[in-house]
């Protein structure tokens, strides 16, 4: 009997055209309202919201199944006028549009960069994250610096049948 070489799904839901996953193994604290969008490698990613991108990094051409990866995945991040950031993971080397630096305004629906198997992942998919800045956190009533400066939020979909 061969063993299946699919990883521990905890959780599994269709939001429109896309099946998501939460990864049980990476999507912890500061991650944990990031979603896999299970789509093949080259799919075009489109931004979000309007916004401004403040961090790209697409030279990347390794990935990997464990954390040490890590460092290794491409990614854009956009910030939004709410003062909320968006984050693409996994993207393909240099895949991100010619005419975007950090800096350059986006628009809603705009093609950013394609999926790519790059960083700490077992299959294509694009890690999505929200997200919003976030010094110090509340732990029972106590405040206390937060380690990761961030705090990831449930992302809000409007996703016509057009996309």
């Amino acid at each position: 009997m061969i063993a299946s070489q699919e990883p521990p799904e905890q959780h599994v839901e269709q939001i429109g055209q896309f099946v998501v996953s939460h990864s049980p193994e990476s999507h912890l604290e500061a991650e944990a309202q990031a979603l896999d969008i299970l789509v093949p490698d080259g799919t075009p990613v489109l931004a979000a919201e309007d916004g401004i991108i403040t961090q790209i990094e697409v030279g990347h051409s390794m990935h990997g199944t464990n954390i040490s990866f890590g460092a290794y995945a491409n990614f854009i991040v956009i910030e939004h006028q709410n003062g909320e950031f968006s984050q693409y993971v996994h993207l393909a080397q240099d895949s991100i549009s010619e005419h975007l630096t950090v800096n350059s305004q986006v628009q809603k629906g705009e093609t950013i960069a394609l999926t790519g198997m790059t960083g700490w992942t077992d299959r294509p998919h694009l890690h999505f994250i929200v997200f919003r800045t976030e010094e110090n956190e509340t732990i029972n009533g106590v405040t206390v610096p937060n380690p990761s400066k961030y705090k990831s939020l449930k992302p809000r979909f409007d996703i016509s049948e057009e996309v």
